[in-house]
């Protein structure tokens, strides 16, 4: 897998949580 492209992904995945929390709050 190329470095970049995980690092991307768990960037996606970060903004996602972070929407979940808004939501939640």
């Amino acid at each position: 897998m190329i470095k970049e492209d995980s690092s991307f992904k768990d960037r996606i995945e970060n903004e996602e949580a972070e929407l979940i929390n808004l939501k939640m709050n």
